[in-house]
């Protein structure tokens, strides 16, 4: 519920959804059209060049373990999927935990880029695989359209990692 009131709060009183979605595809050097002028239509594009790039996929908020790992084998490189696959046989984890062991793993690849996870327009959201270099910056711009739990609250070397994560109710 915090989630949903900071994203309506930024795209009234702030910077809008596709105006977000265009500056992560700027840092990624992904190229978007000037001619789309709605949320939806930006959406739309930015997840069909983040997937030819290998950026990113798009999954049911509810997603399962083993969608989310056929998405990021699907995107990732050589050396990430050799690491995925490691993930895959390192037991049952779910949702956040899940994610947090693929981060943990994709550390060790040359190169390696992070998951994070974006909520969408509709029902559901958006995992990127994106240079590690570039996770703050990203986080920064997405702001309140980050997935609650998203595994980039989690990553080693960001400011949040360090600190405890608390829920809503304030209790970690």
């Amino acid at each position: 519920m915090i989630q949903f009131i900071r994203r309506t709060f930024h795209s009234l009183f702030g910077e809008g959804y596709g105006s977000r979605l265009r500056r992560i595809a700027k840092i990624l050097n992904v190229e978007l059209s000037n001619d789309l002028t709605s949320d939806e239509e930006i959406e739309a594009e930015f997840v069909e060049k983040m997937a030819e790039r290998k950026y990113a996929g798009s999954l049911d908020w509810r997603f399962r373990r083993d969608e989310i790992v056929d998405l990021l084998t699907a995107i990732s490189s050589d050396e990430e999927e050799a690491q995925l696959c490691s993930v895959e046989s390192a037991g049952r984890h779910q949702g956040t935990k899940l994610l947090e062991e693929v981060n943990r793993q994709l550390r060790c690849t040359p190169g390696s880029r992070q998951a994070i996870v974006l909520e969408s327009l509709g029902d559901f959201c958006h995992v990127l695989l994106v240079p590690s270099e570039a996770i703050d910056k990203i986080r920064e711009i997405a702001g309140g359209w980050l997935k609650e739990g998203s595994p980039s609250d989690l990553l080693v070397g960001s400011g949040a990692a360090n600190q405890p994560q608390m829920n809503a109710d304030g209790r970690r």
